[in-house]
């Protein structure tokens, strides 16, 4: 396993996304392969998932000259990199200010709830920008269509506490989810 190129790829995907799936793109011209040949980034995502006690529970082909179709594997690798992202905003970020998200005041729900907006919308980001380096796929834009409903829940949220006192904050949900059941 080649660790050093992951935590590489690791801190890339942080920094500027886009470079990891342009060497996605090499890696096709090089050896035919759209996927990693390395299971390291999923090993150590599961060691790191392991480790941290709070956790988250039709590809078009164009077929006109060469039968080409998404490989499960890139699939995977696709939801591994954006996962990454994700894991590090909702889980991480979130455990750091726990304390201070858990509080009901208003500043506290706009903190939390942007902090899961931003893990999301990451998510979907990075699996758009995987898709996107597929030169078979169309339409790909289409996998940025559930940001739309990320930043809707993210407004109806704060909306809800200052129209209606209603909180739905959802740090608190998911800590008393893992912490107090």
């Amino acid at each position: 396993m080649d660790l050093e190129a992951t935590y590489y790829q690791m801190v890339t995907l942080c920094v500027s996304p886009t470079k990891v799936y342009k060497s996605a793109y090499y890696r096709k011209q090089t050896k035919n392969r759209w996927a990693r040949d390395d299971p390291a980034f999923a090993v150590i995502q599961v060691l790191c998932f392991l480790l941290i006690p709070v956790s988250a529970r039709s590809p078009a082909t164009d077929t006109f000259f060469v039968a080409q179709a998404v490989e499960w594997q890139y699939a995977f690798d696709i939801h591994c990199n954006s996962f990454f992202i994700f894991f590090l905003v909702v889980h991480v970020l979130q455990f750091l200010f726990l304390p201070w998200l858990l509080s009901p005041s208003l500043v506290s729900l706009v903190v939390a709830n942007t902090i899961y907006a931003v893990g999301c919308g990451s998510y979907v980001y990075i699996t758009f920008l995987g898709y996107m380096a597929l030169p078979f796929l169309h339409h790909t834009e289409r996998f940025l269509y559930p940001i739309v409903a990320i930043g809707g829940l993210y407004l109806s949220s704060v909306v809800l506490q200052l129209v209606f006192g209603a909180t739905f904050n959802v740090a608190l949900m998911s800590a008393t989810y893992y912490y107090i059941t």
